[in-house]
């Protein structure tokens, strides 16, 4: 998963409380030598509530190709930080799975 131009571990969220929001752009490349599809996105939400969500993405993507999701962060009324993750899995046409996941962090302030 890449951030803009660089590699991302962590996506960090910032909004005031309250239910403002803030979104960030993920961007899924694959590198492999086929097409991949049957992509799917699993956020793991802060024990505190939902308050991460996500646009839907591509079903294909091709060699040497990428797609990009959305991730907005909801801020609760609650001043503090908010951690989940999201992980996102896509198989290829010989049917091998492959996963990467990203740390979460919202601070409500």
């Amino acid at each position: 998963m890449r951030q803009g131009r660089g590699s991302s571990s962590q996506y960090n969220f910032s909004a005031k409380p309250g239910g403002n929001t803030n979104t960030q752009t993920v961007t899924v490349k694959n590198s492999g030598p086929s097409a991949l599809g049957t992509f799917s996105v699993v956020l793991t939400q802060p024990k505190e509530g939902s308050m991460y969500t996500v646009s839907s993405t591509g079903a294909v993507v091709s060699s040497n190709k990428s797609c990009q999701f959305k991730i907005t962060f909801k801020s609760p009324s609650t001043v503090g930080t908010y951690t989940g993750a999201v992980t996102v899995g896509a198989q290829d046409l010989d049917g091998r799975v492959a996963t990467k996941s990203a740390k979460l962090s919202g601070q409500s302030k």
